[in-house]
């Protein structure tokens, strides 16, 4: 699956929006290539993990990514006194405070000049938020890759049916289906 990952990355513009499904077992799997080829090409960009900051912090540091590359917003951990946020993570109010999410993205990129946006998992907002939310959602996140001529990378794990499916990939530019 790695090599998958590198060649799409490889293609991958400034501009873009992607729609990335795989598999729930592969998924942090394919968030740290993805975040490691980035970083490789020399982008900055900005995570927004559904896997917490820490947890996805440690697992790039143990693949030697340089995490100074990246800003995250933590959408799983709750802002508490033990998680404040910084000048590398974000912390929201949990999965349902997509406005937290853009607060977040708006700080992020008033602060840094970044290439690339990875949503780590449609999936987990998606079980706290109506569908409604999240269709608008989805258009505002790739509405930015126009708007500040970045990749946007939306992944998934959700199967999902064809109507739903269709839907999102006509939002996005570009469809990856990563598997094993």
């Amino acid at each position: 699956m790695t090599q998958a990952v590198s060649k799409e990355l490889e293609r991958l513009r400034l501009g873009a929006s992607v729609l990335c499904h795989t598999e729930p077992q592969h998924s942090a799997q394919t968030t740290d290539c993805v975040l490691a080829g980035l970083v490789k090409k020399g982008w900055r960009g900005i995570c927004i993990t559904t896997s917490g900051y820490e947890q996805i912090k440690k697992r790039l540091q143990e693949a030697g990514v340089d995490i100074d590359a990246l800003y995250f917003i933590d959408a799983l951990t709750p802002h508490t006194s033990q998680a404040k946020s910084g000048s590398m993570v974000f912390y929201t109010q949990g999965p349902a405070a997509l406005t937290d999410i853009s607060i977040g993205l708006t700080e992020g990129l008033a602060e840094s000049k970044y290439h690339f946006i990875l949503l780590e998992d449609l999936a987990l907002l998606e079980a706290y938020s109506p569908q409604p939310s999240i269709e608008k959602f989805v258009r505002y996140l790739f509405g930015k890759s126009a708007q500040y001529n970045i990749a946007v990378v939306i992944a998934t794990t959700q199967d999902r049916n064809d109507a739903e499916m269709a839907q999102l990939r006509r939002q996005a530019g570009e469809y990856l289906e990563f598997g094993e």
